[in-house]
């Protein structure tokens, strides 16, 4: 999920998924099964409570 409102959400799809599921066909008000990326949804936090996350605070934290 890329981006949510009050109505509705978009999506990054890549290719593969594209060629190889039914999301394609899919129409308004059909059935999906969303998962969710738990490291974007944490970092997404950090950001939040952080004011941003810069490459020094990455490198602090051993991920650069």
């Amino acid at each position: 999920i890329n981006d949510v409102s009050a109505t509705g959400f978009n999506v990054n799809i890549i290719p593969h998924t594209a060629d190889v599921t039914t999301l394609g066909t899919l129409q308004v008000g059909d059935n999906v099964n969303i998962e969710v990326d738990l490291l974007a949804r944490y970092l997404e936090r950090l950001q939040q409570d952080n004011d941003g996350i810069s490459e020094e605070f990455l490198r602090v934290h051993g991920y650069v």
